[in-house]
């Protein structure tokens, strides 16, 4: 893995890690607001935005750099995310 891989999984991570502190409050603040099914379909729309932008910038630096890993780095973000906003809906967390 080259210096120009790790920093384009940096810049995507980074990115993507801030699409989710802009666009939703913290799993603590959603696990204890959500009551309704209204509150949970505001979030997952939420949440449909910052994997949109997430997705978007993580393709254009993989096809900047011509680099998958990229790509596959923010996946892995959105996953984790997912399934941390998943729990906190639940009020399992």
């Amino acid at each position: 893995m080259g210096i120009e891989t790790v920093t384009g999984l940096g810049v995507s991570t980074i990115a993507g890690m801030q699409y989710f502190s802009t666009f939703l409050s913290s799993p603590w603040t959603v696990s204890k607001f959500t009551e309704t099914e209204e509150d949970k379909e505001k979030v997952k729309y939420l949440f449909s935005l910052a994997t949109l932008c997430t997705l978007a910038t993580a393709g254009i630096v993989a096809t900047l750099l011509k680099q998958i890993w990229v790509f596959l780095g923010a996946l892995v973000l959105i996953g984790i995310y997912y399934w941390v906003y998943s729990k906190a809906m639940e009020r399992e967390i």
